[in-house]
């Protein structure tokens, strides 16, 4: 009861000051100026979503920032073409050669396919541009689902390309005039397929595979094909018309993914091209069924060998999906374990991705665990994303998709740990879900994937943004690479392509000029961009105005603690006295000696790069100057006749100190967390400039550290101007607060 009361005396203490201090405050002019400012910027925070036409997250489409190739043509029977497009490329057979893109070829499924002879020239700024003549049109069975072109050889250098396609229960190969080559029915409706198909010039002596399995239920066929080729002599290779092997596997339960098929062409003995495998992943566990094919030593002397058969299938190992710690999973992804010191087909670990978001590697000799990892990202913020798929890349790494909510997370993890690379920030985030395989350009080291938000991203190795497209129209079908356009080892372009839903053949050239940081105006895309771009092509307006919610975050969040923890340190310190003042003050001494912006810089270092963690560096450093004032002011008011009385009226030291004491040196608590507010917006924006802000949030600082990094400093005003002046502004506003509240404390500053 006696506790009650005392919380009541204390609150009436705490309003009673703040009551009698506003009638003091609100006749400084200065005074009512700084809050008007901070409360233009408290609306700001508020109403961002309103008051910017884009999220923090949008980037100006290409169209805008980027000054490159871009082609699109309008398509006869627009609304029936719904599978992206396909690069048709022009392969020779001797290494080194020119690879081009020469043609473009659109199909559906109602039996229609259209080829777009692709043509080069160049702009007067010598800037290679492509364009399509006019389309030539082709017949193909009805109810083709998926069509891939394979590179490989037929019969002559005028008849090079052919084609993988299929139905829900048939298999074709086309020839180069998609012209039915070859037609194999199949027993069931196809559920789940792989391609493989290896580089002749890599390994010359094996000559070329494309190996084709089908699944359903618990049957998988496998199809084995050997290609011809030209061989260093430039003579011609028998071909074989029909499979080399057609292998029937019937696993243990219904097979619930696409397989893994490896080739091994490092390992021939004893005339056997040996080891080689097809890993299918089953509703209870991962099987591996190996296989093994005869090479003909008879061409050895002309520097390639001839598969003449292959052995019937055995099963190598089967795992059961059980993680280290033995709680079961379910499978949800399987990719190859890529590293550059294996060979290609011959990759030593296959990666597995949980249902527990847990990537999980297994030897692929014998099928131990070598690795269990948990996907995890270094932004803690970043909470209940779920792994969706693994994919490899001829970049040696795994790229990793998980969703979160409407959003992508993707990362870089590295195949010999199954961990997300530099500890977990190879990683980002895209706006919609992935929904295109992510391509891997060689010229370019750099991903190309899409999304549902309609946005093109051409990723680095460590997954930052390099370039993000927007196409104009949206897209009816995801993304795919079509190729290079390369002249020997120099790279003039790589081109993907969609189809809009407008009815239009898209391509965009993804190696153009990079235009950014646009200054203020209206752009071709309808945009307009009231104070221009950054040079990653991101609304500074929007940037601004969201800012604004970190800004005051940190500002007064750090404020606020260091004030409380100086205000309490304080009080005890000159309240008590002795040697709890002695040993208060000698720990404030260090702090105070401390070279605070060097400190700041090694515990940001050292905590991570977050936002949090940044508030929690300027508040444990910003309280030591507080505490010694507060500490004077209550070693004078002790002294002080109305203490005396109290004391002598049987006030309990609680009492004194806080409903005597404490409210007359609120008005000093809040005058210096006015300037608290300043301080650490400064202090924010100095530890972003220098590196130290966090990367993943929207604050004034990074915006200066972005444009510093950049090299934008000097060449654009609109970006370096803004959140400069909002910095002063929202710092002097806080400044103006406290030179009111000065008024408040000492009477002889107030204006008669």
């Amino acid at each position: 009861m006696a506790q009650s009361k005392k919380w009541k005396e204390s609150r009436r203490a705490f309003w009673r000051s703040m009551r009698n201090g506003w009638q003091i405050y609100k006749k400084s002019k200065i005074g009512l100026v700084g809050l008007g400012i901070i409360l233009m910027f408290v609306i700001m925070a508020v109403f961002a979503p309103f008051l910017t036409p884009y999220t923090p997250y949008y980037t100006a489409p290409s169209v805008d920032i980027i000054r490159g190739d871009i082609y699109n043509v309008s398509l006869q029977n627009s609304q029936s073409w719904d599978y992206p497009p396909v690069g048709i490329m022009n392969y020779v057979t001797a290494p080194g050669a020119n690879i081009n893109l020469t043609a473009v070829m659109i199909y559906n499924s109602q039996g229609m396919a259209q080829v777009f002879p692709v043509g080069y020239n160049y702009s007067s700024q010598k800037i290679l541009q492509i364009y399509l003549k006019s389309p030539i049109n082709y017949s193909i069975p009805r109810g083709i689902t998926s069509l891939y072109e394979t590179g490989t050889y037929m019969s002559s250098f005028s008849n090079a390309n052919t084609y993988i396609a299929n139905s829900s229960k048939d298999f074709y190969i086309f020839d180069s005039n998609l012209k039915v080559y070859r037609n194999y029915s199949l027993p069931f409706t196809i559920e789940y397929k792989s391609i493989f198909y290896n580089n002749p010039f890599i390994m010359p002596s094996v000559g070329q595979y494309s190996l084709i399995s089908f699944s359903h239920a618990n049957q998988t066929i496998l199809y084995i094909f050997y290609n011809r080729q030209l061989n260093y002599f430039g003579m011609l290779q028998p071909i074989h018309l029909n499979p080399l092997a057609k292998l029937y596997i019937n696993t243990s339960s219904d097979v619930i993914n696409s397989p893994l098929i490896y080739l091994n062409p490092n390992d021939i003995t004893n005339g056997y091209l040996n080891t080689s495998e097809i890993i299918i992943p089953t509703n209870d566990s991962l099987e591996a069924y190996g296989f093994n094919i005869k090479m003909n030593a008879g061409y050895e002397a002309l520097g390639y060998n001839v598969p003449s058969n292959v052995s019937k299938t055995y099963l190598n190992w089967k795992v059961n999906y059980t993680d280290n710690g033995g709680k079961s999973f379910r499978l949800i992804s399987l990719t190859f374990g890529y590293d550059w010191g294996d060979s290609p087909g011959i990759q030593s670990t296959v990666v597995v991705g949980t249902d527990t978001n847990e990537i999980i590697g297994y030897s692929r000799s014998d099928g131990k665990m070598v690795y269990d990892n948990y996907f995890v990202i270094s932004d803690p913020r970043l909470r209940d994303y779920k792994l969706e798929s693994l994919y490899p890349t001829q970049g040696g790494l795994i790229f990793a998709y998980a969703s979160l909510g409407d959003r992508s997370i993707i990362a870089s993890v590295k195949p010999s740990t199954g961990k997300v690379q530099s500890n977990g920030t190879f990683y980002n985030v895209l706006e919609g879900k992935m929904n295109s395989i992510p391509t891997y350009d060689v010229g370019s080291s750099r991903y190309i994937t899409s999304t549902t938000a309609g946005d093109v991203y051409l990723l680095q190795p460590n997954m930052k943004i390099n370039q993000t497209f927007s196409i104009l129209g949206g897209m009816r079908t995801p993304i795919n690479g079509l190729g290079n356009v390369l002249s020997y080892t120099s790279q003039m372009g790589y081109y993907y392509g969609t189809i809009t839903n407008s009815g239009k053949l898209y391509l965009q050239e993804t190696i153009g000029t990079n235009i950014a940081p646009l200054p203020p105006g209206k752009y071709p895309s309808g945009n307009t961009y009231i104070l221009g771009t950054d040079a990653y092509g991101r609304d500074i307006w929007t940037w601004l105005v969201y800012g604004s919610r970190a800004e005051l975050v940190v500002g007064i969040v750090a404020a606020i603690s260091s004030v409380l923890l100086g205000t309490f340190l304080g009080l005890i310190s000159g309240f008590y006295g002795g040697w709890v003042d002695s040993l208060l003050m000698r720990i404030t001494d260090i702090f105070l000696s401390l070279p605070g912006l060097v400190i700041m810089l090694i515990l940001a270092a050292s905590l991570g790069p977050n936002i949090w963690n940044i508030i929690f560096v300027i508040a444990i450093l910003s309280w030591s100057g507080i505490t010694r004032i507060i500490r004077a002011q209550v070693l004078s008011l002790k002294s002080r006749a109305f203490i005396d009385a109290a004391r002598i009226s049987g006030a309990s030291k609680y009492r004194l100190m806080m409903v005597h004491i404490f409210p007359n040196v609120l008005p000093l608590t809040f005058l210096y967390m006015s300037f608290g507010v300043s301080g650490a917006i400064i202090t924010e924006a100095a530890l972003a400039f220098l590196g130290m802000g966090d990367p993943h949030a929207v604050t004034w600082g990074m915006m200066l550290q972005y444009l510093w990094t950049t090299g934008h400093v000097l060449d654009a005003p609109w970006w370096l101007l803004p959140p400069g002046i909002a910095i002063t502004l929202l710092s002097l506003a806080f400044y103006l607060v406290g030179r009111a509240f000065d008024e408040v404390i000492n009477p002889r500053l107030r204006r008669r």
